[in-house]
Formats: structure tokens, sequence, C-alpha cells
């Protein structure tokens, strides 16, 4: 395990100690777990139980629900590349993006989970690779469009992954990213119990301001930020908030709606503390 005594965002080595062991950059307010773990124990996190059970309670069961978000994520990207070109997608997990965008682009991905590389593989083919995007040999072909969808508070150095995406990218290329807001209204009120705190799965929390210090260091011109409404399944939801506490009454009444059929849909939230940023190589 190494310890991160510096920003990824801005540089700084000045920080303060926050909740739930993170600490926080004092020159651009970036947040982040700083007992970063090393490869092997960061691809144990991502087993198959992360995506059966830990993070969600089945992934592949929430696949309509990330398809509509992937859809409007796409539509975005068409209107800046109209033309399509080579798309790479880093941390493609099933591989559910890529699947939809391969109708419009040249697409291929990576990602560190051993299960999910099996899973993106079954759907779409040899264009998946595991492995870390830093060192692998794909990353060697300009790209019109790097993705990392939900992927940037993951990574143990997220400022080298977006300073080789800028490397892998033509020149007018699009760099298009969501994660987390930790300068969100939301966020601030919730504090130590914002929904998406949780080391060490999610390593890095950033605001708009920190964010935007990260990929300007890198070279990048930021052309839009949205705040989307978000797709989740009702039956994933329903599972976190009634039976993760492992209250009896709670998982009774989740069983019973989930018998007569009450959580098959989706539905859109917006609590405004997720952000998708589309920065451009000039």
């Amino acid at each position: 395990m190494t310890f991160l005594d510096q920003c990824v965002c801005c540089g700084g080595k000045s920080y303060t100690p926050l909740y739930r062991s993170l600490i926080s950059c004092r020159d651009c307010g970036h947040t982040w777990f700083p007992q970063i773990p090393e490869t092997p124990d960061l691809e144990r996190i991502y087993e198959e139980s992360y995506f059966h059970g830990e993070e969600y309670l089945d992934y592949g069961m929430e696949r309509n629900g990330l398809e509509r978000n992937f859809r409007q994520r796409l539509k975005v990207l068409l209107e800046l590349h109209p033309a399509g070109g080579k798309l790479f997608e880093v941390g493609c997990s099933y591989g559910y993006f890529l699947n939809l965008a391969a109708k419009h682009f040249d697409v291929s991905g990576c990602d560190i989970s051993e299960h999910a590389v099996e899973r993106a593989l079954g759907l779409l083919g040899p264009v998946v690779t595991r492995g870390d995007y830093l060192q692998l040999a794909t990353q060697r072909q300009a790209v019109d469009v790097v993705c990392l969808w939900d992927t940037l508070e993951h990574l143990p150095q997220p400022d080298l992954v977006v300073a080789h995406a800028a490397r892998h990218l033509k020149c007018g290329g699009t760099l298009a990213l969501s994660t987390g807001d930790m300068g969100s209204f939301c966020a601030r009120v919730r504090g130590s119990t914002w929904r998406l705190i949780h080391p060490p799965s999610h390593l890095h929390y950033f605001t708009r301001h920190s964010l935007s210090r990260l990929l300007i260091r890198c070279g990048f011109r930021i052309r839009l930020v949205r705040r989307p409404w978000f797709w989740r399944s009702a039956q994933a939801v329903a599972y976190r908030l009634l039976c993760t506490k492992h209250r009896n009454m709670m998982k009774s009444l989740y069983f019973v709606l989930q018998k007569h059929g009450c959580l098959n849909f989706c539905f859109p939230f917006n609590l405004g503390d997720l952000m998708e940023i589309y920065a451009c190589k000039p």
C-alpha cells in the first residue's frame, strides 16, 4: 500500500484530514483516500462479487438502466464527432457502452477486472483487453474519443491516466468522463454519509473546480459540463435501501415487492451530485 500525499489535480502538498480517513487539498479542494492499494489488491476489489452483491446487486440486471444513461452520453459524443472515428473506453466493465457505440465508432476498451472483461469479450469479442490502460499496447494508435464513465474516482493516479489520454487522442479529440461532484449541495449536506464515499473502491472525490484544474494541467480545454438525470434499477435501489442494513422487517418487504413484480422497472433521478465533462485536445 502506498501513501499518496500529493494532490493529483493541482500538485499541491498541503492538505487537511477529513472524515473516514480522507484528506482534502487546501489549494484546490480535491479529496482523496491516501492509502492507495497495490495492483493485486486493487484487482481483488473488482472480482465477481463486486458486480454481484457488493457495489451492485446484479450488474447484468441493471443493463437496461445503464444503457439509458449510455445512450444520453453517446448522443453528446455524436454531436461532437458526427463522422464517428475511433473510440477507446477505460474501465469498460461488461462492455455495454462500447456495444452501443459500435454502431457509430470503431471501438475498443480495457478493464482490470478479469470477471468484467470475460463478460465484455462475450458481448463484443477481442476489442476488449484486460489490463492497465497506462501499460497497454492498444493505446499506441491515436483515437478520436477516450471515455472514462464512472471510472476516474477508482483510479490510484487519475492524473497519469488523464495525461496519458491526452497523448492517446488525436488533435481535436475528446476526453469524455463522468464522476461524482463532492462540491455539490447534496455531497456537502450529506458529508461523511454521502452515497459515493466508499474507499477503497472510490479513491478520489472531485469537485468541478478540482477536476477542471486537472484537465487544464493536462492540456485539455473544457467544452461541456452536464449534470444529467441518471437511470437506476428499482430492484437494485430497493435492495440497497431495505436489505443492506440487515433489518429483517425491511428485508421481508423487499422480497414481497420483488415477488410481486413491483420492482421491475427503471427510474431517473438527479441529486445534482454527478457530473459529465467533455474536454477537447486542442
